[in-house]
């Protein structure tokens, strides 16, 4: 906790660096983060005319729903 906020809802950490590489290595496309207020994560995945955009607790939470909707 810092000044009342868990970090881990604040940004991307190594490990989530290396499940976004994976992602990325096997669909392709851009992929962008970003903090939705101080409560979740956004990733929005961008391929060709196609943009999928979730938003969960955490970045692997985020990550998970999308594969979920990639897949």
């Amino acid at each position: 906790m810092l000044c009342g906020q868990d970090v881990r809802r604040s940004g991307i950490w190594p490990t989530d660096e290396s499940r976004i590489e994976a992602f990325l290595a096997r669909y392709g496309g851009t992929l962008e983060a970003g903090p939705v207020g101080d409560a979740a994560i956004m990733l929005r995945w961008t391929h060709g005319d196609q943009t999928q955009c979730v938003t969960g607790v955490t970045a692997r939470d985020a990550l998970t729903k999308l594969k979920a909707e990639v897949a």
